[in-house]
């Protein structure tokens, strides 16, 4: 089997790609998550999801706002 740049998998059905970032996608935050669910749900740290988002660390998530997320590892 060869391995692709993409995974299939079905949480990039909750992804939008970034229209000017490459390796990027947006996720739009609902009700209930946290930073933690969010990072172990798509397999990324949070380190790098405060890394594309640097204004969370001000104003925390709210259900609705746009997140860039690094690619998905699951």
């Amino acid at each position: 089997r060869k391995p692709t740049s993409t995974p299939k998998s079905d949480r990039y059905k909750l992804l939008k790609a970034c229209p000017d970032t490459p390796k990027c996608w947006i996720y739009t935050v609902r009700s209930g998550d946290n930073l933690f669910s969010i990072a172990n749900y798509f397999g990324v740290s949070q380190s790098s999801i405060y890394a594309r988002n640097p204004w969370l660390k001000n104003t925390g998530l709210r259900a609705g706002q746009k997140l860039r997320l690094p690619p998905p590892t699951r």
